[in-house]
């Protein structure tokens, strides 16, 4: 990734895999934390009718902002390695 220059999809999906998931459901919610070395991003999801809930959909919506999150963490992992050796 540094040597590159850019971060890519691949890199935030290797960041991903790397951590651990756990998933709450609490009534119409699901809240999703992601675990990597002690760095924690917990995202939530949920529908306005507890009969539309569906966990499933909540998971993808939580892990989808997660990446997002991870994107932009290792962007500024990528702006300090720039700092550093510019």
């Amino acid at each position: 990734m540094f040597l590159r220059g850019r971060v890519i999809l691949e890199d935030v999906e290797k960041r991903f895999e790397e951590g651990e998931l756990t998933d709450y459901r609490i009534e119409n919610m699901t809240i999703v934390i992601w675990n990597w070395h002690g760095w924690k991003i917990m995202e939530s999801s949920a529908c306005v009718d507890i009969n539309n809930y569906n966990h499933e959909i909540g998971m993808k919506l939580c892990i989808d902002k997660i990446k997002s999150r991870i994107w932009k963490m290792l962007g500024y992992e990528l702006h300090l390695y720039n700092l550093r050796y510019i």
